[in-house]
């Protein structure tokens, strides 16, 4: 079977944005005025691939600090 070659854009677009921006998935999704056409669990998915792809590691703001084990 042959490895899927990514070729889509704008997926690279949207992880240029994440990383470099530091946008939202949301904020993302509303960046061409049509973010009715788009899902937010697609654009989140195309960003960690596209990211997994180029070796890059996306650092996700925390709304709240992590959990401690007590």
């Amino acid at each position: 079977m042959d490895a899927t070659i990514k070729r889509a854009r704008e997926h690279f677009d949207w992880l240029a944005c994440c990383h470099f921006d530091r946008l939202t998935v949301k904020e993302i999704a509303h960046l061409d005025g049509e973010s009715w056409l788009r899902d937010y669990d697609s654009i989140s998915l195309a960003i960690t691939d596209t990211a997994t792809l180029c070796g890059l590691t996306i650092d996700r703001p925390r709304s709240r600090p992590p959990k401690t084990d007590r």
